[in-house]
Order: C-alpha cells, then sequence, then structure tokens
C-alpha cells in the first residue's frame, strides 16, 4: 500500500504545514522530496533571528532570499511574521523598502514585524 498522505491536495498539505510549529514543519520538510516541495511553497512564514545561530544578516538573507522566490514564481503568502532584534542597521531597513511594496504582489494577508531588544 502507497503513502496515503501524499496521495492528498497541496491545499491540505499546506493546513497539515501549517498546524505545526515551525520546528516541526521543518523536521516534517526533510521527510522527503514532496515534503520539501510542499514546505517551500507553504503560505504561512514565519522568521524569529532567535532561530539562528547565525548572525542577523544571514537570517535577513534568508528572509530576502525566500521571499524572493516566492515572489519569482508568483505564489501567494497568507501570513508573514518577521522577529528581529533591531531595526538599526541601514541595511535593514533597505530590505524592508524592498520588502513592503512587495506584499501587494505576493498577495500577503496578514503582516507581522517585530523587533526585540536582546538583553545582555
Amino acid at each position: 500500500m502507497g503513502d496515503r498522505i501524499s496521495q492528498l491536495s497541496i491545499t491540505v498539505l499546506h493546513h497539515i504545514l501549517c498546524s505545526l510549529s515551525q520546528k516541526e514543519a521543518v523536521r516534517t520538510c526533510l521527510l522527503s522530496k514532496q515534503w520539501r516541495r510542499i514546505g517551500l511553497t507553504r503560505p504561512n512564514l514565519k522568521f524569529s533571528e532567535k532561530w539562528f545561530n547565525n548572525t542577523r544578516q544571514h537570517v535577513v538573507c534568508i528572509v530576502d532570499r525566500t521571499l524572493q522566490g516566492y515572489f519569482d514564481k508568483n505564489l501567494s503568502i497568507h501570513k508573514l511574521q518577521l522577529y528581529l532584534s533591531s531595526p538599526d542597521p541601514p541595511w535593514v531597513s533597505s530590505l524592508l523598502d524592498k520588502w513592503i511594496p512587495m506584499i501587494p504582489a505576493l498577495n500577503i494577508k496578514v503582516f507581522k514585524l517585530n523587533f526585540f531588544q536582546i538583553v545582555n
């Protein structure tokens, strides 16, 4: 007997991913090539600088590449949430200037931009 989950529609598979935590969704996308493709087109995206051990600039580059990929493929995003430590560096402002105009083209319904302070 084959994999019944793989026979579900992409809408149902996206709904499954959206009901998982970000960490669980990433792990699920590692299961197979099909899940990876589903993960690369999921409609709800959440990025937090806290999740990465890399620099803020690296995280922002990941977000930028992801949004550009959705834009290039003419994919829609229902909800986009960004959590960054600070809006201070000039390159963050320039990327926000790039991202904000993409909102209508990506059909983003919910956009949340949150800045938090790192306490040492």
